[in-house]
């Protein structure tokens, strides 16, 4: 059975909307924003997405099963239905997600990057399952509809939430992390991404940097040593974070982790690590070097969240890379068996370097 996220008039209190046909003890188990995602118990908030206004499919969403839909207007078919009304739909989820993060007791994770970001996310996620009640974000909902509904359905005895925050521009990631308020800061990758929307490389680290705008009080920032402008993001977590650590493939680099050897496989890699001191073999049911190198950030967090390192490192081997990712497959055709890397979401010079680079093992 689905556990309770809400209840109705907790939900109106948090997004400082009225209800409307709705009795106070409805219970909400998720929170939607595309209706054709409803199921029995969710809340649906209306909002607009590619131009298309989610009005228009409050009424399907109540049909669908929803116990209610959060409007600013009350359109067509809604009247006698179960709504809630407030002035701006999007502030509300936001509104709902700082709630979310303030009734819960969770230590929260952000993890940026220009690549990785998601891997991270999903190797962390997959690491801390195990270890505590975990919440991370679907897929990649990492903008400024992805973060605020990701803290929405954090459950209040969450014990690690873990977020994954994008950005196309400047000035877009500062209040995703003031939402999410991480006590550990993650920066995978520095990289030419959206370069043409930022003008330089430079002005990539520091729109990446602002992830550290929203950290917590004594916040932890963890930073990948060989990548584009380690200095600048370095320099930023430094004004705001208590702690800075570093990872790095070179060993003789002063990280706080590094990578002592490393057998990359078609389907797997086996690792040797040092980790603040402490060396660590360990196996990651994924191919890539990328993975080795992000495999750093998650023991480091591991690590800082008083989690055996050991206990930490033996989950990586039942990791399996993300739909999009690098999953494999093979294909039946009229001409025989094709076998296919499925690399399909990244399309960034570095992504697809990665993706070679695993091909190249095969």
């Amino acid at each position: 059975m689905t556990q309770q996220l809400y209840i109705a008039s907790e939900l109106a209190n948090a997004i400082q909307g009225e209800l409307h046909n709705c009795t106070e003890s409805a219970i909400i188990l998720d929170v939607q924003f595309d209706s054709r995602l409803v199921e029995a118990g969710d809340v649906f908030f209306v909002l607009t997405v590619d131009g298309a206004d989610g009005h228009i499919y409050a009424a399907k969403a109540i049909e669908r099963g929803a116990s209610l839909a959060v409007v600013e207007h009350v359109p067509e078919g809604l009247q006698n239905l179960p709504f809630c009304v407030v002035e701006n739909s999007l502030k509300a989820l936001e509104a709902l997600g700082v709630y979310a993060r303030e009734r819960s007791i969770a230590k929260r994770i952000a993890i940026t990057g220009s690549v990785g970001k998601t891997s991270t996310k999903d190797m962390l996620a997959h690491v801390l399952a195990d270890l505590g009640q975990t919440h991370a974000a679907k897929a990649s909902f990492n903008n400024h509809i992805g973060v605020p509904l990701t803290l929405a359905r954090m459950q209040k005895d969450t014990e690690f939430g873990v977020f994954e925050i994008g950005m196309n521009h400047a000035n877009e990631i500062t209040p995703l992390s003031q939402s999410v308020q991480p006590n550990i800061a993650i920066i995978t990758a520095v990289e030419p991404v959206h370069i043409e929307n930022l003008g330089s490389i430079e002005n990539i680290a520091h729109a990446k940097s602002e992830i550290f705008d929203g950290i917590s009080i004594n916040g932890v920032a963890i930073l990948n040593m060989d990548t584009n402008c380690f200095e600048t993001i370095q320099k930023a977590a430094k004004k705001t974070a208590k702690t800075v650590l570093t990872y790095s493939a070179n060993m003789h680099n002063k990280a706080n982790a590094t990578i002592l050897h490393m057998e990359l496989h078609a389907d797997c890699s086996t690792v040797s690590a040092r980790i603040n001191g402490i060396e660590v073999v360990y196996k990651i049911g994924a191919a890539g070097a990328h993975f080795v190198h992000n495999s750093l950030a998650v023991l480091l967090c591991t690590q800082h969240l008083g989690i055996d390192l050991a206990q930490a490192a033996m989950r990586l081997a039942s990791f399996e890379p993300p739909k999009g990712r690098g999953v494999k497959f093979t294909l039946n055709t009229p001409s025989g068996e094709i076998f296919i890397i499925d690399e399909s979401y990244n399309a960034n010079p570095a992504s697809m370097r990665a993706a070679m680079n695993v091909l190249a093992l095969t």
